[in-house]
């Protein structure tokens, strides 16, 4: 047990690859870091860099020598490039908060720009005294700002050993000599960079698990409290009115006895046992719900659920279809009762199947919906249904079978909006029906901020 836990951690702390979800949290940090942030502070980085060319160079290029005028030169053109990289990066930043982008060039273009910032930060070193320079300390802040933007593992790598690179390059352009490496201070100074990156990494890796822990504890308290409500509320219905249905029928089938000769009676009371019973299934439904409500909330993985469902519905509805599977990886998980959840996917698979008796194609298939949402679809080939019947599909005690109760659909509804999700139907006499159940993974958007 150790033993795999430490392999989890270690797989968090060197993941290559960010779920969706971590995905759309990184979207939101980089916007909220680059704008409320790193904009005001390039902001006055750009006009500094200026006025120090405006003052403290300008003044001596007529009079510099050939290598003070190139140095000149080349800090103009540096200021230049990056103004211009800034420029690009808030374009396509702009075109982001407008919806007109896509996220992955919005992340790669966010991942150049902070190698950007770096390359500017040497530069300015080595216009600054090189080894000497207390413009190394700012390096501290762009790795913060780095290990909040980009927590995947190799891309926190690329970026430290670039801001090391680019510091050493800085200071051998400056002391035009190798000897600095023998110098204590360069040390040192690789060693901060070394130990800040390892502490903001490990700083991130930490926060991001009591996160989701702490996010866990809450799904898991609101889904038990949500779940157990509903089921007391259902259980609570089915017995207070089965004992008067338990009265009512009794006393009918002592009526019936003693009309037995009397058919203008015995029919009605017929009638009366009939309805009778029929209430009582609807009310064994409804303490079925409530009896689904028991044990504990836990994590349910929707494609082993969706499966499960599947051969327990094949089993009990023997027929020849054929079955498409189109299961999404790496889905995130729901805090639910999971027989709530197989009992919702097993009545809407039998409903497919029954729709098709003579045979056809039953397609499942879920995938990441986007903002902690994950959609499964239902669909098969079957006698589809009218535009009446869509409209009043999920309506309480509507059916089109014979010895139906009209509840299961209503049932399946319930559970899924209890979750927070929703359900819709789409068919067409003839072609077929698809039902589109999407479940919300998490109680309330998650605002990441570190």
């Amino acid at each position: 047990m150790g033993a795999a836990k430490l392999t989890r951690f270690l797989g968090k702390l060197t993941q290559v690859r960010l779920s969706e979800r971590q995905r759309e949290a990184q979207l939101r940090r980089i916007m909220l870091v680059e704008t409320n942030v790193m904009l005001p502070i390039k902001f006055v980085a750009f006009v500094a860099a200026a006025y120090f060319y405006q003052n403290e160079m300008r003044g001596v290029l007529p009079t510099a020598t050939a290598e003070q005028a190139a140095a000149i030169r080349a800090y103009m053109r540096q200021l230049n490039f990056y103004g211009i990289g800034n420029l690009i990066f808030w374009s396509l930043l702009l075109a982001a908060r407008l919806g007109r982008m896509m996220p992955q060039l919005f992340r790669f273009s966010a991942f150049w720009l902070a190698m950007l910032d770096m390359l500017f930060l040497s530069g300015l070193i080595y216009f600054t005294g090189g080894l000497e320079s207390v413009l190394f300390w700012l390096y501290i802040g762009l790795m913060v700002r780095n290990a909040v933007n980009f927590p995947v593992f190799w891309q926190q790598i690329v970026m430290n050993v670039g801001a090391t690179v680019f510091y050493t390059l800085s200071v051998m352009l400056h002391e035009e000599q190798w000897g600095f490496f023998g110098e204590e201070l360069y040390w040192l100074r690789v060693m901060v960079l070394v130990l800040v990156s390892l502490c903001c990494w490990g700083v991130y890796v930490l926060l991001q698990r009591e996160r989701e822990r702490a996010r866990t504890r809450h799904e898991l308290e609101v889904r038990e409290q949500t779940a157990a409500a509903s089921g007391r509320l259902a259980a609570e219905l089915a017995h207070q009115l089965k004992n008067p249905l338990g009265i009512i029928n009794n006393a009918a089938f002592v009526l019936q006895r003693q009309t037995a000769t009397s058919a203008a009676i015995r029919e009605p009371v017929e009638v009366i046992r009939q309805e009778v019973s029929r209430c009582d299934r609807i009310l064994t439904q409804l303490l079925d719900y409530a009896r689904l409500s028991e044990g504990r909330v836990e994590p349910v993985e929707f494609n082993s659920v969706l499966e499960r469902a599947l051969k327990q519905a094949l089993a009990a509805t023997p027929g020849r279809w054929e079955v498409r599977r189109r299961y999404a990886a790496g889905l995130p998980v729901l805090w639910a009762h999971r027989t709530q959840i197989e009992e919702s996917f097993l009545n809407v698979i039998q409903n497919a199947l029954e729709a098709m008796p003579g045979g056809g194609t039953l397609t499942l298939e879920t995938r990441y919906a986007g903002d902690g949402q994950v959609e499964v679809r239902i669909a098969d080939t079957g006698v589809g249904m009218s535009a009446t019947e869509q409209e009043r599909i999920f309506e309480a005690f509507y059916t089109t079978k014979p010895k139906g109760s009209g509840l299961g659909l209503a049932i399946v509804k319930n559970i899924v909006e209890t979750y927070g999700g929703r359900i819709a139907v789409r068919s067409e006499p003839g072609k077929g029906t698809e039902f589109t159940l999407v479940f919300p993974t998490q109680i309330t958007k998650e605002t990441e901020t570190l």
